[in-house]
């Protein structure tokens, strides 16, 4: 399950809990909740929210681990990196 925020022209920041998907629909986008088993949009489908496209800044989404099996990673180093954080946000902006 995918997990939505939505900046908005007014300064806030709305998270969107339970969505798996959105789109515009005319002067609205909304999220949906997909039924068990489904990966689009369809009449099984839940809506979850709908904002006015209009008010809306950005759109992010982070996929969440869900069941996730464990990584093996090398030790994490005590020492201060240099290197830039990663940052597992992608960002969809309106025009």
């Amino acid at each position: 399950m995918a997990r939505f925020t939505v900046s908005l022209t007014d300064q806030t920041t709305e998270l969107i809990p339970g969505a798996d998907a959105y789109k515009q629909e005319g002067s609205m986008t909304t999220f949906f909740a997909l039924a068990e088993g489904r990966e689009t949009i369809d009449s099984w489908s839940r809506r979850v929210a709908s904002y006015r496209t209009a008010d809306i800044v950005a759109v992010r989404t982070r996929a969440e681990a869900i069941n996730a099996a464990p990584i093996n990673a090398a030790p994490i180093s005590a020492e201060p990196s240099n290197a830039e954080p990663i940052n597992d946000v992608s960002e969809l902006r309106s025009a």
